[in-house]
């Protein structure tokens, strides 16, 4: 089954059966951040990253039912907790090394609800990484 993997320097997608590498295929990239990324979510995590919303892990979410969540660099946690999308809540490991943002598609719900669900959601998530401005860390010293 193809695996949609995602370099995190030039935001090229490469679209292969079995990748093992982390380096970024291209040949000037060079990059080692190369992720397996769904192809629901790709456009949106490229914005965030663009926009310097440090990803650090995604999940677009399953028909039959999951969650919906990005992962975020610890520093956005704040950020995050003031401007998350309707309906996501904020989640942040024990450790405090991760911080991110979660929408659970319930089990329960019908298919087709569940379906809707899955669209709307990664609609909205793309709709709110469009709509957010540049991150620029503010520094507290």
């Amino acid at each position: 089954m193809d695996k949609t993997f995602l370099c995190m320097r030039c935001y090229e997608t490469f679209v292969v059966d079995n990748y093992f590498g982390d380096t970024c295929p291209r040949s000037k990239c060079g990059s080692i951040r190369m992720f397996e990324i769904d192809e629901a979510i790709l456009e949106t995590i490229i914005i965030l990253n663009q926009k310097c919303y440090e990803t650090s892990c995604c999940c677009s979410g399953h028909i039959s039912g999951s969650n919906i969540y990005i992962g975020f660099h610890p520093q956005l946690e704040n950020f995050l907790l003031n401007n998350a999308p309707s309906g996501f809540e904020l989640i942040t490991t024990s450790n405090r090394k991760n911080t991110g943002i979660s929408y659970s598609i319930p089990r329960e719900a019908s298919y087709s609800e569940r379906m809707r669900l899955f669209s709307d959601k990664n609609i909205e998530l793309y709709n709110w990484a469009s709509s957010l401005p540049i991150y620029r860390m503010v520094d507290n010293d």
